[in-house]
């Protein structure tokens, strides 16, 4: 019996039938969302927060579905099979878990506090430089919608499958490893995530390094060096599932694979990262940041575990594109813009400062959001962050209450310029006054950060620079 066939997928699930099929029906996939389904594909129907697919039935019918699953009644016109289950959410990881057990591919799980979706990428470019065919996860489909999806979509000649990993509350990794069942777990950094459900570093130790236990029988742990955090979680998870290989990576003198020599350069029109592997190859990639390299670093060691040379998983990173909002540099009129404005943390936001620091030619600007779920450290995090800021940018432009306390706990609601004049401003929210404002501050030739977390929506900023920068007006930046 084919996976795909709707009776097996019944079995794996626990369904029945409200309408039945006639005949041996196979699917070609699962869908979600009827905007973007594949005639063909069984419909299962979440319930979210804002939405109901079960409301969307009769379009998934329409549009070609094989079977629907469903945990009520739905009307959908004609006989399309109709299959239910107590929660369909519950059913999409039960379909995905069975699912993994039959692909041949090597499978990955990348986890970590920062740079996960930035390193599913560069995992995917090194495989992929060694000629190895397989799929990844899209976008950050890291939850338990995203990771299901991302294993059903997997084809039968694979040779590996990158799942992204995610977590807002403890014992969400460990449930979603156990869908995924790892060949090789990566851990990219642990840092100050989610601190309302984690607690302290410990507890996102404790989380992402939960991974592990998941992992198949012979698997590899790809770790970072400098979390001795991390370092105890994982010795005591080899305790329990009776010992593991491990490799350790960073830019540190204790790491097993380490990052040197490391340097921004101007490739052709563009901004990139070089830097050498101690004792390995020379690597440039086609992104920046410091901490990119950390990245990197960690694909090249699931390419070497999955039998790619050096130079062929050099050669493939030195082709991979960073996702949106990660890094990534555009001009807008005479500006240079640095969009990271997809999330933060205290970690992430140190790091994309010192990039800041590291590459902008002309005066640099810091346009930072506020950070959120950072729980009882929100207050010291957002003033730690303010002072590297004031450390690494000549303006330093804030928005959201958060920073505006730091700014008054600081002593006033100006930064410092590096050369001492004073010059900064705390914004309550985002708003198109503030976009002008912001916009009003800039000179041609500077470098703007936008960076802060999701809830922020920072990125309305390049949007609204952009459309200043349209606007005939021959001051300033324009």
């Amino acid at each position: 019996m084919s996976f795909w066939s709707l009776e097996n997928i019944c079995r794996v699930v626990g369904g029945r039938w409200l309408v039945a099929p006639s005949g041996d029906v196979v699917a070609r996939g699962v869908g979600t969302d009827t905007r973007a389904l594949v005639p063909g594909s069984v419909f299962v129907a979440l319930k979210g927060y804002s939405h109901d697919g079960h409301e969307h039935a009769s379009a998934a019918a329409a549009g070609g579905a094989v079977a629907l699953i469903v945990s009520r009644g739905v009307e959908v016109g004609g006989r399309v099979p109709v299959m239910l289950v107590g929660d369909t959410r519950e059913a999409l990881g039960k379909l995905a878990r069975a699912y993994r057990r039959t692909l041949k591919a090597k499978v990955v799980a990348v986890c970590g506090s920062n740079g996960k979706t930035t390193t599913v990428r560069l995992i995917d470019a090194a495989l992929r430089g060694g000629g190895l065919v397989g799929t990844s996860s899209k976008k950050s489909f890291n939850n338990e919608i995203g990771v299901p999806l991302t294993i059903l979509s997997a084809k039968e000649g694979d040779e590996f499958l990158i799942c992204e990993v995610g977590s807002n509350a403890p014992g969400e990794i460990a449930a979603l490893g156990a869908i995924v069942m790892p060949d090789v777990a990566v851990i990219t950094s642990i840092g100050r995530e989610h601190l309302a459900g984690f607690g302290d570093l410990a507890g996102v130790a404790r989380e992402e390094g939960s991974i592990v236990r998941c992992l198949t029988p012979g698997g590899l742990a790809v770790l970072p060096a400098d979390s001795g955090q991390l370092q105890g979680e994982v010795a005591g998870a080899w305790g329990e599932v009776g010992g593991g290989r491990a490799v350790w990576f960073g830019l540190g003198e204790g790491a097993g694979v380490r990052g040197v020599d490391i340097r921004h350069e101007v490739l052709g029109d563009a901004m990139g990262l070089g830097f050498a592997v101690a004792g390995g190859p020379a690597v440039r990639l086609g992104m920046i940041g410091a901490h990119n390299a950390c990245n990197a670093l960690a694909a090249l060691v699931v390419a070497r575990e999955l039998g790619v040379g050096d130079a062929q998983a050099v050669a493939g990173l030195a082709g991979a594109a960073g996702p949106e909002m990660r890094l990534g540099v555009s001009r807008v009129g005479q500006v240079t813009v640095i969009n990271d404005a997809y999330n933060a943390n205290p970690e992430s936001m140190l790091a994309a400062l010192r990039t800041l620091d590291a590459v902008g030619p002309g005066r640099k600007v810091a346009v930072l959001g506020d950070m959120l779920e950072l729980g009882g450290a929100e207050g010291a995090s957002h003033a730690e962050v303010l002072a590297e800021a004031q450390a690494c940018a000549d303006v330093v432009l804030t928005i959201g209450p958060r920073f505006a306390q730091a700014w008054q706990r600081a002593g006033g609601e100006a930064g410092v310029e590096k050369n001492g004049a004073a010059h900064g401003c705390a914004y309550p929210s985002l708003s198109a006054g503030v976009v002008e404002a912001i916009a009003g501050q800039l000179l041609g030739g500077d470098t703007v950060l936008l960076k802060g977390s999701r809830g922020m929506r920072l990125e309305g900023v390049l949007a609204g620079l952009a459309t200043c920068a349209a606007e005939p007006s021959g001051e300033r930046a324009r």
